[in-house]
Order: C-alpha cells, then sequence, then structure tokens
C-alpha cells in the first residue's frame, strides 16, 4: 500500500480540514484496510475491550503495547512518537524488525508497526531529525 500524506481538501469542510491538519501534525496510523486511527498522547494496544486501539487477532496480548508522544526539545521541534512493547509473547515489530520489551523506540513517517496479523503504518508531516 502506498499513500500520499498530501491530500487535495479544498472541497472538505473547514472542520474536516481542521481534524485532517491535526492528525498529520500529530501522527495516525493506517491500516492495510483503510482504517485510520489517530495517534493520542499516550494510547495502549491489545485485544482488551478497555486498550484504546483494539485489535482482536491472535497475535495480539491483551495488553500488548502503547503508543506515546513526547514533548519537544527545550530547543523547538515536533513531538516525537515512541511504540513500547508490554512484553508481549509474539512481540512488537518495527520495519520487520522485533523490537526489546519495555524499551520505547522512536517511531518516523512511513515505518510500519506490526501487532501480530496486524500491521499499520505511521504517517505524520513532519518528523524530528528529518
Amino acid at each position: 500500500m502506498r499513500l500520499k500524506a498530501s491530500y487535495d481538501t479544498t472541497s472538505a469542510t473547514p472542520t474536516i480540514r481542521a481534524i485532517l491538519r491535526a492528525m498529520m501534525k500529530y501522527g495516525m496510523l493506517v491500516a492495510d484496510n483503510g482504517a485510520i486511527y489517530p495517534i493520542a498522547s499516550e494510547m495502549t494496544v491489545g485485544r482488551a475491550v478497555t486498550s484504546d486501539l483494539v485489535l482482536d487477532n491472535d497475535g495480539v496480548a491483551t495488553k500488548h503495547a502503547r503508543l506515546f508522544r513526547t514533548a519537544p526539545a527545550s530547543g523547538g521541534g515536533d513531538e516525537r512518537i515512541y511504540v513500547e512493547d508490554f512484553d508481549s509473547s509474539a512481540g512488537t515489530f518495527v520495519n520487520g524488525e522485533r523490537i526489546p520489551a519495555r524499551f520505547p523506540v522512536a517511531l518516523y513517517e512511513n515505518d510500519v508497526l506490526a501487532f501480530g496479523a496486524t500491521t499499520l503504518r505511521v504517517l505524520r508531516r513532519s518528523d524530528p531529525g528529518a
């Protein structure tokens, strides 16, 4: 799946344009089926109905991982987005590599996250260090 980071939103309502700008600024996850999930300041991923992002497949633990943003450094710049695996048995993968449990890993534009059989692409307008 190839996605563009910019879209023609001239026909969208002002409210929809504002929502899209915020999602691109703060980041979103796009699933293979086209579902879009905004990245909150902190969100949990898992099979539990109490998870912020519920993924119902066998390779996903009840409490699998968390995504979170950090404030920019005092010198300015953008927030960083991280993923942290909660020591799930199936693990969390970034760009095909299993990440260490309980160790936050920075995410960047077009990184691909895998939780079990679910893959999600990270999209945002700008990235720190890019």
